[in-house]
């Protein structure tokens, strides 16, 4: 019976140091799993910023591209605006001197026609600011779509960093796990070996 008895406690003891291999094993794959995953977040997190860098540098050169762009229709319209300013300037000195208006340096016709000049000078200004001012809201997008471009190169660099692996590694978690189970394997081997088994 001394026989069984010992045969059965052998065994256990057996079946502890199994559990104790198994659980080194199981804890090394779990933190091999994690460093996969956190080189995974890490790949797709830097594709992810790099990717978004990219489209705030085209969002960029698109913004850069308008502000040409508003400051070529500034163009257009100042040559619009001076060409009818022009044309009424013509019609008033036409109607001036159909109705028998002298055109001399003391006419107050020549005040009329001055300020028709100054007024379209000064709405040929405003058209130009206008545009100056559409265009340099094109270049500040532009300025921050290249700083978010900028920040997401930097989230693309600090990835590995966010996504790091912070757990144990395999050999870490194994010899951990072993340690634990060894203390189990020891304190059954004693009281075994207090009982009479060995």
């Amino acid at each position: 019976m001394c026989d069984v008895t010992a045969a059965l406690a052998v065994v256990s003891l057996g079946f502890t140091v199994l559990g104790t291999l198994n659980q080194a094993r199981g804890a090394a794959q779990t933190a091999a799993a994690g460093q996969q995953q956190a080189a995974a977040q890490t790949q797709v997190a830097q594709q992810q910023y790099q990717y978004q860098a990219a489209v705030e540098r085209n969002n960029a050169q698109a913004a850069q591209s308008l502000a040409q762009d508003e400051l070529a229709q500034g163009v257009v319209e100042e040559r619009q605006y001076r060409q009818q300013a022009g044309s009424l300037r013509a019609r008033q000195v036409a109607v001036l001197a159909a109705s028998g208006v002298a055109l001399d340096d003391d006419s107050s016709a020549l005040d009329v026609l001055a300020d028709t000049d100054t007024l379209a000078a000064y709405d040929v200004g405003v058209i130009r600011r206008n545009a100056e001012r559409r265009a340099y809201e094109q270049r500040l997008r532009a300025m921050n779509f290249d700083s978010q471009a900028a920040l997401d190169d930097y989230g693309a660099a600090s990835a590995p960093v966010t996504y790091a692996y912070t757990g144990p590694s395999p050999s870490q978690a194994s010899s951990s796990a072993l340690l634990s189970g060894a203390g189990s394997v020891a304190e059954r081997w004693y009281g075994l070996s207090k009982a009479g088994v060995f």
